[in-house]
């Protein structure tokens, strides 16, 4: 019977002991965390604040082509038309298409494009190798559930480019003196 005390103390003992290791690791870890949460938070503050200089920027672009193709007309309209020429306007009216229908675009897709990036980033810096694995898996599960649409988006692009050829064909052969 002592024997069999003995051996319950050993494993009670033996329990306690890995739980209290279990409590070191568990509070050591969630201190890791706690501890990298500051940088994490940097980081995406960082991003939504490329993010609003660029897309701000780019209003300002906007902003900035507008007054000009209206300066430029002005000026047309108040001199007669004696040094600014129909090129001149039509050249502000594409920097402002270009402005509002390119640049700006891309601002805000490059702003959200960077989005991937910046999770990655905050997982590494708050779960390390964990998080960095984490995000890998997430990214190639991305990859695989976009495989198909972009397959069909290429296999469309091939039937667009073969159907314009062959239209392209016709019309030669209709009127020989048109070659594209």
């Amino acid at each position: 019977m002592a024997r069999l005390g003995r051996a319950i103390w050993r494993v009670v003992k033996a329990v306690l002991d890995q739980l209290a290791k279990l409590a070191t690791k568990l509070g050591q870890a969630i201190w890791r965390v706690v501890k990298a949460t500051p940088k994490a938070a940097m980081i995406v503050l960082t991003w939504i604040w490329d993010g609003m200089k660029s897309v701000g920027g780019a209003v300002a672009e906007v902003g900035m082509r507008v007054v000009a193709l209206l300066h430029t007309a002005l000026v047309a309209v108040f001199q007669l038309f004696r040094t600014i020429t129909l090129q001149d306007v039509i050249n502000g009216c594409k920097a402002v298409l270009q402005a509002v229908f390119v640049s700006f675009p891309q601002a805000v897709v490059g702003f959200f494009a960077r989005a991937g990036r910046v999770a990655y980033e905050v997982l590494k810096t708050m779960f390390g190798c964990a998080g960095q694995v984490f995000a890998i898996l997430v990214y190639l599960i991305w990859l695989i559930l976009t495989w198909p649409p972009r397959q069909v988006w290429k296999m469309l692009e091939a039937a667009g480019r073969s159907a314009r050829k062959g239209v392209e064909e016709i019309l030669v052969w209709m009127d020989p003196k048109r070659m594209p």
